[in-house]
């Protein structure tokens, strides 16, 4: 955690959520014991938030009531993946309804926020976005729910596309699309070329007004094997994968303004007048320019000094 930290202050990441594996009580409590340590540490530096997760079918036992006392206790966010233990997202579980059911009722008994991993895969077969957007409004869950991934719906007909993005935006479901780790994901196959990008139908949802934002996801490790926590990379990938340029329009916001209203993060992610001077300055005079490098010289500035431009070196990983 603290290595990741470094990264992302150094790049000018101001705010971070992140999911922390919670599959059994006695990781869990570990895992958020040393979550709330680093969040105090750095509660001057960067605002950080964490989600439990786990497989869906965890809130089937009473496991699902001690996790979610953990995550109150924690002030943190209650999660999940909306696949079984060991399962696919493409095989969509039997109770899934009960199970969101059972997700929502923990959550809004504590106040708790939601968060889950849903669909993240190539298979036309992985519904599980609609039938949390119809959980939400069954249960009229009233805190904010967000969805990542959601890969599987652009593979799937027009009609059912437009029919799941509906639900999403009466129920105020907000969608983080993580480009770079669904680029790598999916579609792989040892041997043979991918045929698609794995990318969500963010321009879609972004019509019906849904809120998106850009995301990185899984730094080094089996899940993707690249990534510095450096936002301004990821946002570079994105306009790429995703085609958000043609016009640039409010491109940009995906990664400033919209997660930090999703997460409800103050004033982070805006530039105002009288605000805290949190900043990244490029050597760009326009959005091409600053895609077109990779801005390494960038000068980040926090609460109106510079910070250090040195990243931590991969050898401070060695005694992990």
């Amino acid at each position: 955690m603290e290595f990741g930290l470094r990264c992302a202050y150094v790049h000018g990441v101001a705010a971070i959520r992140t999911h922390l594996d919670s599959p059994e009580l006695n990781q869990a409590q570990r895992s958020w014991a040393v979550f709330r340590e680093v969040r105090s540490e750095w509660a001057d530096r960067i605002l950080l938030q964490a989600v439990a997760l786990v497989p869906i079918d965890a809130f089937r036992s009473p496991y699902g009531e001690e996790l979610a006392d953990l995550v109150a206790a924690s002030g943190g966010i209650l999660g999940g993946v909306t696949r079984a233990v060991g399962g696919v997202h493409g095989q969509l579980l039997d109770d899934i309804d009960p199970l969101l059911d059972t997700l929502l009722r923990l959550a809004s008994e504590r106040g708790l926020d939601v968060d889950l991993h849903v669909d993240e895969s190539g298979d036309p077969a992985a519904t599980a976005l609609a039938h949390v957007a119809a959980a939400v409004l069954r249960n009229r869950f009233r805190g904010r729910v967000v969805c990542g991934h959601c890969c599987s719906l652009a593979v799937q007909p027009e009609e059912q596309i437009r029919r799941t993005l509906a639900l999403c935006a009466e129920a105020g479901i907000a969608i983080v699309t993580l480009p770079t780790v669904n680029l790598y994901l999916q579609d792989r196959s040892d041997g043979r070329t991918p045929r698609w990008r794995g990318a969500a139908p963010v321009h879609e949802m972004r019509r019906r007004g849904i809120p998106v934002a850009i995301a990185g996801d899984n730094c080094r490790d089996p899940f993707h094997a690249y990534g510095d926590h450096d936002m301004v990379d990821t946002f570079r990938q994105a306009v790429r994968i995703l085609h958000l340029d043609h016009p640039f329009a409010d491109a940009a916001a995906m990664a400033g303004p919209v997660p930090q209203a999703i997460i409800q993060a103050g004033k982070l992610g805006t530039i105002a007048k009288g605000g805290a001077a949190r900043l990244i300055l490029f050597n760009a005079r326009t959005l091409n320019e600053l895609m077109c490098r990779p801005q390494a010289d960038r000068l980040v500035i926090d609460r109106g000094r510079r910070v250090s431009t040195e990243l931590p070196d991969y050898c401070d990983l060695d005694g992990v």
